[in-house]
């Protein structure tokens, strides 16, 4: 978009088609990010439950043998 708005103010607006190529590779960079950072995020959230899942059974584990050496 940089490129685009550069165009735009060494030319105007008088010829548009010169806008194309700058805006048709903003949208290219665009449609990369989001292909990058959509299974990124899942995976991130995946693992991070995952984590969190692991932690709360580490911690009940933790408790039972706590209850039990009470006891003893």
């Amino acid at each position: 978009m940089i490129g685009a708005f550069q165009t735009m103010s060494a030319g105007g607006m008088s010829r548009p088609e010169f806008l194309a190529g700058n805006i048709g590779e903003a949208l290219m960079t665009t449609a990369t990010g989001l292909c990058i950072g959509i299974p990124t995020m899942i995976a991130h959230s995946y693992f991070t439950n995952r984590l969190n899942n692991q932690l709360v059974e580490n911690v009940q584990r933790a408790n039972a043998v706590s209850k039990c050496l009470d006891y003893r």
